[in-house]
C-alpha cells in the first residue's frame, strides 16, 4: 500500500490537528463519506469549518425534534465517527450516558460500512422514542479543554465568538466555507443505501432542545443557517423578522447575546417561520395562477358559445324553417293514421255501424206491418240486416273487454 505525505486537517483561528500518514486515497474517501451523508440527508446542517462536524434532526416523541451531532475524526474513514445527542435526553442501549451513540456498526467499525448508511440506522432505530422529563441544564462555559477518552480522536473546536453569525466568524478570520457543492461526483451507492425519510425541522422543537457540550467536551461555533450549514449572504431584518423578539424577556435577549446555542435556536426559529411562510406565498402564488389559467380557459369558451350560437341563428333563418313545417305535416299525417287505427275507434265505429242497422231493420219491420212489403221481400232484406247487425254487434263484444284491460 502506497502512502502520501502527511494529511494536515486544515482549521481556522490558527489551530491545527496533529500531522498523521494516511494511505494515498484517504482524503478522496474522506470526501465520498462526506457526500453520501450530504445526499442521504439534504437537510444535514455542515457546523464546522472542515467539514468534520455535521448535525441531523432526529424526531422523538412526542413530535421533539433533537439533533444527533457527527464528528468525523482526522482519520475517519479508518476509525470510526462520532454520533451525540444532548444528555438526559433519550434511554437506550445504543445511548450512553454522556450521549454518545454506540450502535453494533460502530463497535465493529468497518472502513467499508458507509456514514450515511450508519447514520441512518442510528435515526431508524431511535426516531420516536419517548423523551426524558429532565429539565433544560444550563448553557455551558466555552472551554477549551482535553477530550474525552472514549475516543482518542476528538479534535478541539475554536474559540467561540459571540454575536457574530458562522458566515461572520468565518469572513472574521479569513476563511471560506466549503459547501456541499463540492461534492462534483454522485456517492456510490454503497454510501448512501436505500434512501431514508428525513423529518422536517419544528420551530418549537428546536427551540425546546436543550444546549448540550459538543462531543468533544468543548464548546462548539454554532452551524450556519441553512439546510446543510452553507453561509448565506446577509439580508436586511425584516419586521416579521423583528416580530419574533416581542415575546422575549430581557433575560432572555440578554442570554442570546451571550450564549450561542440561544443565538442559533433564534435563528433557526426565525428561519424556519420565514420557509413556511414562504412556502404558503408559493402555494398561493401557484392557486392564482392556476386561477387565471382556468378564467382564460373559460374566456375562450365564451367566444366558442358566441360563435356557436350565430351558426345556429343562421341555420334557424334559413333550413330550419322549412325542415320544421315538413315535420308538422308528417306529425299530422302520423296523427290521422293513429285515430284510424286505435282500438277505442274501431270499437266506437262497431257500435254506430250496429245501431244504424238496428235502426234498418226496424223500418222494415214497420213496412212489412204496414202492407208495403211483400213477406218474401221482408224476410229477405229482414235477415241480411240481421246477420250484419250481430255480426258487428259481436265484434263489438269481443273487442271491448280487451279495450278494458289495456287502459288499465
Amino acid at each position: 500500500m502506497s502512502y502520501s505525505a502527511p494529511y494536515t486537517v486544515p482549521y481556522p483561528y490558527g489551530f491545527q490537528y496533529a500531522q498523521h500518514s494516511y494511505p494515498g486515497n484517504h482524503g478522496e474517501r474522506r470526501e465520498r463519506e462526506v457526500c453520501g451523508l450530504l445526499a442521504q440527508f439534504p437537510t444535514a446542517r455542515q457546523t464546522s469549518y472542515d467539514r468534520s462536524q455535521f448535525e441531523v434532526l432526529l424526531t422523538l416523541s412526542p413530535g421533539r425534534q433533537v439533533p444527533i451531532q457527527i464528528f468525523l475524526p482526522p482519520p475517519f474513514p479508518l476509525e470510526p465517527p462520532q454520533l451525540t445527542v444532548p444528555q438526559g435526553v433519550l434511554s437506550h442501549r445504543w445511548v450512553e450516558p454522556n450521549g454518545r451513540i454506540m450502535n453494533e456498526r460502530l463497535r465493529a467499525w468497518n472502513p467499508e460500512a458507509g456514514l450515511a448508511l450508519v447514520v441512518r440506522e442510528a435515526v431508524e432505530g431511535l426516531q420516536g422514542l419517548p423523551t426524558l422529563p429532565v429539565a433544560v441544564p444550563p448553557a455551558p462555559e466555552p472551554q477549551i479543554g482535553p477530550a474525552p477518552a472514549s475516543h482518542p480522536y476528538n479534535a478541539p473546536s475554536p474559540p467561540s465568538y459571540h454575536l457574530l453569525r458562522p458566515q461572520g466568524r468565518a469572513q472574521a478570520a479569513g476563511v471560506n466555507l466549503p459547501s456541499p457543492s463540492a461534492c462534483s461526483t454522485s456517492p456510490p451507492g454503497d454510501l448512501l443505501g436505500p434512501p431514508a425519510a428525513q423529518p422536517p425541522p419544528s420551530s418549537s422543537a428546536a427551540l425546546a432542545a436543550p444546549p448540550t457540550p459538543s462531543s468533544a467536551g468543548v464548546a462548539q461555533p454554532p452551524p450556519a443557517p441553512g439546510s446543510a450549514g452553507i453561509a448565506q449572504p446577509p439580508r436586511k431584518a425584516t419586521a416579521t423578522d423583528v416580530s419574533q423578539l416581542d415575546h422575549l424577556s430581557n433575560e432572555d435577549l440578554a442570554r442570546i447575546l451571550t450564549d450561542d446555542q440561544a443565538f442559533l435556536d433564534l435563528v433557526s426559529h426565525i428561519q424556519l417561520t420565514t420557509l413556511a411562510r414562504t412556502n404558503s406565498l408559493e402555494a398561493t402564488e401557484e392557486l392564482r395562477a392556476q386561477n387565471v389559467q382556468l378564467a382564460n380557459k373559460n374566456l375562450d369558451l365564451v367566444q366558442q358559445f358566441k360563435q356557436t350560437g350565430n351558426v345556429i341563428n343562421v341555420i334557424r333563418a334559413t333550413d330550419y324553417n322549412q325542415v320544421k313545417k315538413d315535420y308538422d305535416n308528417k306529425v299530422q299525417r302520423q296523427q290521422k293514421v293513429l285515430e284510424h287505427l286505435d282500438p277505442r275507434i274501431l270499437l266506437r265505429q262497431l257500435t254506430d255501424s250496429a245501431k244504424k242497422l238496428d235502426e234498418q231493420s226496424e223500418d222494415i219491420l214497420e213496412q212489412f206491418e204496414n202492407g208495403q212489403l211483400e213477406i218474401e221481400q221482408y224476410v229477405e232484406q229482414y235477415l241480411a240486416i240481421r246477420h250484419k247487425y250481430h255480426t258487428q254487434e259481436y265484434m263489438r263484444a269481443d273487442i271491448e273487454p280487451k279495450i278494458a284491460i289495456d287502459n288499465s
